[in-house]
């Protein structure tokens, strides 16, 4: 399943969406870059995007 990506920042991870908190589905690192898959905790957007360290 393909997702939006977006740069990880120093605060914790909010839905591009809806602002609300994100919950970390899964970390990878690829060639020295971090991958987190998210997923927006409100049940009526249950957004998911990906994070990825700069």
């Amino acid at each position: 399943m393909e997702t939006d990506n977006y740069l990880m920042g120093d605060q914790p991870m909010t839905c591009p969406k809806c602002g609300a908190r994100s919950e970390i589905v899964s970390e990878t690192i690829e060639n020295e870059i971090f991958i987190q898959e998210h997923e927006c905790l409100i049940k009526v957007c249950q957004y998911h995007f990906t994070a990825c360290s700069d």
